[in-house]
């Protein structure tokens, strides 16, 4: 005989039961009173904070919107608004940089590059003429310092003649198209053979000038070796200058000694930029500030180990009592 199965009641149960998990798994958890005023605090003030920058935007735009108009009345705005009531906010990015364009000049969009390159090529020419002149008064100051001691009228007008060549022949502010006036007259009056000789060889001019001849006159008596080189035979002297002033390989002319007696190496270097024909006369001149500037020490100088300049030496000792 076969058995009926009655239908299980505890299977409803087991559904409602589900339920009810799922019906608490979804509520959500309960807020303490400590959080929710936390967050109420926290929403208020980014309200306080969001009101505050619409203000501040607010003010922005209508300052924009006021600069707009002021530029857009100076750049006459009626190529770009149609009413006279249109927002300067609508127009376009073209239209922008258009009236910009407007109201800046011309002349002002010149490039500062060039207008620094200008200057700097103002500033060179002037360093070049601060130069001569630099030049131009250390010979004028040698000049006078052997004019103060002269006793030949000869030489006096030697002298005389000499700075008046050197003061015609620095040329401030003025082209290579400029004649020298009676420059080129005596300088081709000149019938030296030295000077014919060199030209004909091609040397140039701030050699040239090193390899004239100079006359020493004769001595019967050597004098003090104190002698301060202001007050120097100005023959021998021109002679100690042309003969350093000339480059050697060794470097044992008038940069050496110009270092030997304390002359700055910016001041030398600025020498060597000038191309001055007798650097020996400007190192001279700096050093003749000096009180101790005598003929004993140029003649220590000149035969030390490093210069060697024995010859040079030997003229100096011949006037003066240096040994």
């Amino acid at each position: 005989m076969a058995t009926v199965r009655r239908p299980s009641k505890s299977l409803p149960r087991w559904s409602k039961l589900k339920e009810q998990q799922a019906k608490q798994a979804a509520e959500p958890p309960p807020i303490s009173q400590r959080t929710l005023d936390r967050v109420t605090k926290e929403r208020d003030d980014l309200k306080k904070k969001l009101d505050a920058s619409l203000k501040h935007m607010t003010e922005l735009k209508r300052t924009i919107r006021n600069i707009a108009k002021k530029a857009m009345d100076v750049a006459n705005p009626t190529p770009f608004l149609t009413g006279s009531e249109k927002d300067p906010s609508d127009m376009t990015e073209e239209e922008v940089i258009e009236m910009i364009g407007k109201l800046v000049p011309a002349e002002k969009n010149e490039s500062f590059e060039s207008r620094i390159e200008e200057l700097e090529t103002r500033i060179t020419l002037l360093s070049g003429e601060l130069g001569k002149l630099f030049k131009l008064k250390l010979n004028l100051e040698d000049g006078l310092n052997e004019l103060s001691s002269c006793q030949d009228l000869n030489t006096m007008r030697d002298t005389v003649k000499q700075l008046r060549y050197q003061s015609i022949a620095t040329k401030l502010f003025a082209g290579d198209s400029l004649k020298l006036d009676g420059l080129e007259e005596e300088e081709k009056s000149r019938d030296s053979p030295s000077s014919d000789r060199s030209k004909h060889m091609g040397i140039p001019s701030q050699v040239q000038i090193n390899l004239e001849p100079v006359d020493i006159p004769p001595s019967k008596t050597r004098k003090a070796p104190d002698t301060h080189i202001k007050n120097m035979q100005p023959e021998l002297r021109q002679l100690v200058i042309q003969e350093l002033s000339l480059y050697k390989g060794s470097g044992s002319d008038w940069r050496m000694f110009a270092q030997r007696v304390g002359v700055p190496d910016s001041l030398i270097e600025q020498w060597q930029q000038m191309k001055v024909h007798q650097p020996m006369r400007n190192a001279l001149g700096v050093w003749a500030a000096s009180p101790g500037a005598t003929v004993r020490i140029l003649h220590r100088h000149l035969v030390s180990p490093q210069m060697r300049c024995v010859l040079l030496a030997k003229r100096v000792s011949d006037y003066y009592q240096v040994d």
